[in-house]
């Protein structure tokens, strides 16, 4: 899982990006195809066909009144994966999502949007620092409050 990310067709001849250029996606998501293999080349872009900004490699469409969706952890039941975002405008998160995916072909899987009941409009506790299964029949889901630091003078 990512949050800002790069394409690699911005890539320049010597293979590193020019310092001028900006993120092109709020989140993307490498599919290893195992724990112990660790190598770039193995690992290609998740893709979807449902993108409502045009950008397939963003797994997580970003929201109408929001700039980004930023990929937390996700956890695997069954053959689904369930990922937790964060969701917001500018600096400031507006709600929360939890993904349901499911692969299709290939790299391209479904990407469905929910909204348990409350985490929409969470603003206080972000739920994106951890998701566990223990083996007892739940997943235990860890958030952290954080104060805003900012003073305006």
């Amino acid at each position: 899982m990512t949050q800002d990310a790069w394409d690699g067709v911005q890539l320049q001849l010597n293979k590193m990006f020019n310092c001028g250029d900006f993120h092109r996606y709020s989140n993307s998501v490498l599919i290893q195809p195992a724990k112990t293999d660790w190598d770039p080349e193995h690992a290609p872009n998740m893709t979807i066909n449902n993108s409502t900004s045009g950008k397939p490699r963003q797994v997580f469409n970003i929201q109408p009144g929001t700039s980004w969706s930023w990929a937390g952890p996700g956890i695997k039941i069954g053959d689904k994966v369930y990922v937790h975002c964060g969701e917001g405008q500018g600096l400031d998160i507006t709600g929360q999502s939890l993904y349901r995916l499911t692969q299709s072909t290939g790299t391209e899987w479904k990407a469905e949007r929910t909204t348990p009941n409350g985490l929409d409009s969470q603003k206080v506790i972000s739920y994106s620092c951890g998701m566990v299964k223990p083996g007892d029949g739940y997943v235990y889901v860890f958030g952290k409050e954080g104060i805003d630091r900012c003073i305006n003078k």
